[in-house]
């Protein structure tokens, strides 16, 4: 005769009961393996994954503006005068974010690019 488990579920082990138990923190102390400290120096991976496009929307309304006008720039002298503000101020930025992440200039705030960080923790190594 063949035996189900369903016959047999009044014996069975409750649904939560099926996972490991967690071990005792008490009884199995934390060994480390290294000494726990700090490296000196960051990676600047994250660094690179950031991009910025300036002037976008200025260059978008430009191509409105030159489609509306049928490509006849003469007509479209504000958004043209615009665009190249646009891109003064984004060079200018391109600027002076090259001084920061070169070092020269380091920001006191909490959002510190990996170059800037790298000189802090060269000037208070973890040693």
């Amino acid at each position: 005769m063949r035996t189900y488990s369903c016959l047999f579920r009044q014996y069975r082990r409750p649904v939560y009961m099926h996972a490991r138990a967690p071990q005792n923190t008490n009884r199995i102390p934390f060994k480390p393996i290294l000494p726990i400290a700090l490296r000196d120096q960051v990676s600047g991976k994250s660094d690179s994954l950031q991009s910025k496009v300036p002037c976008l929307h200025e260059l978008s309304v430009l191509f409105a503006a030159l489609k509306d006008n049928e490509f006849d720039e003469a007509n479209c002298k504000r958004e043209i005068d615009a665009l190249k503000k646009a891109h003064v101020e984004a060079m200018e930025q391109a600027r002076e974010d090259k001084l920061k992440n070169r070092g020269e200039i380091i920001s006191t705030g909490t959002k510190l690019n990996s170059n800037q960080l790298n000189r802090y923790l060269r000037k208070f190594p973890s040693k």
